[in-house]
């Protein structure tokens, strides 16, 4: 059968994301039709898309829903459906199983999310808007942290032994460039993830000292205590702090510009929050020491 197209001048576009109107759709009908663009009924007419058309609008709706409900989950403003969530499922191109690895859940609890009896919580939320991101900026991310992700790479573990106040340092630096700040709370949780990133990514235990799982989440004691007369306020710089040997090691600043970009956009209390859901504070009694290999173990599966 031969065919014709026609570019509609609307188009309406639905999937598990929602319904969306596009401009300026090919579609194919009949060499015979009757049919014009401006006769076309889409309830109606008999019609075909092509692929690269489809995967076109599929991409197309899932950046326009990203940028309407990513703000809105941040401010824990909107939850996703579950309907919604097998729709970024089928945009990743993953199963159930492959979603859970992504977002950090085990296998039962995304089958329930995903069939509706579970609720999902922001910080999956979050998580899953950032693969979806992670899609859309680089067409193929999915594949590649998935295989990531199955690796079993052996190598002997890194120890930089930074001191976790010039570290801090650096965050408290960083924001203040970026005219933010950063509070005890806040900077417990950067240091935290910046650990988990060099253990995961790198192989490497970044900070010397020892994590407690405190009530608020993961802390090193001793930057506790050194900024804990600033109670709920930003963090101020130490301007005689030296913090070359930071700068001088290429994957430390790695690390820490990771977590940055990764975690300094989220509040204090989100960032507690998520702590509150992940392994490693889980699985250690309140106030004992959180052991590295949890901290390794977990961001392996997550990053």
């Amino acid at each position: 059968m031969k065919f014709k197209k026609l570019i509609i001048p609307n188009f309406i576009f639905e999937d598990e994301l929602g319904k969306f109107q596009f401009h300026d759709v090919a579609v194919l009908v009949g060499a015979d039709s009757e049919i014009t663009p401006s006769s076309f009924n889409q309830e109606t007419d008999d019609y075909s898309i092509s692929s690269i058309e489809i995967e076109r609008m599929n991409r197309e709706a899932a950046q326009r829903f990203f940028n309407d409900k990513y703000n809105q989950i941040l401010r824990g403003k909107y939850t996703l459906t579950s309907k919604e969530i097998n729709g970024i499922r089928l945009f990743l191109k993953v199963n159930g199983t492959e979603l859970g690895k992504l977002i950090c859940l085990d296998k039962g609890t995304i089958s329930k999310i995903l069939n509706g009896k579970h609720q999902i919580q922001q910080e999956g939320m979050l998580l899953i808007m950032e693969r979806m991101k992670s899609e859309l900026d680089t067409p193929g991310y999915t594949g590649a942290i998935l295989e990531k992700l199955d690796e079993q790479v052996v190598s002997p573990m890194l120890e930089f032994n930074i001191p976790p106040m010039l570290i801090a340092e650096w965050f408290i630096r960083k924001f203040v460039e970026l005219e933010e700040g950063i509070t005890n709370l806040k900077m417990q949780k950067l240091l935290y993830y910046a650990q988990g990133i060099g253990a995961a990514r790198f192989n490497c235990k970044l900070i010397p000292e020892n994590f407690e799982a405190w009530a608020h989440g993961p802390v090193v004691p001793s930057v506790y205590h050194n900024y804990k007369t600033s109670g709920s306020s930003s963090l101020s710089i130490n301007p005689g702090a030296d913090l070359t040997l930071l700068s001088k090691n290429t994957t430390v600043i790695k690390i820490l510009e990771e977590a940055l970009n990764s975690y300094g956009k989220y509040t204090a209390w989100v960032l507690r929050n998520k702590t509150h859901c992940e392994s490693p504070w889980l699985e250690t009694k309140q106030n004992q020491i959180i052991e590295f290999g949890l901290i390794q173990e977990f961001f392996k599966s997550s990053l």
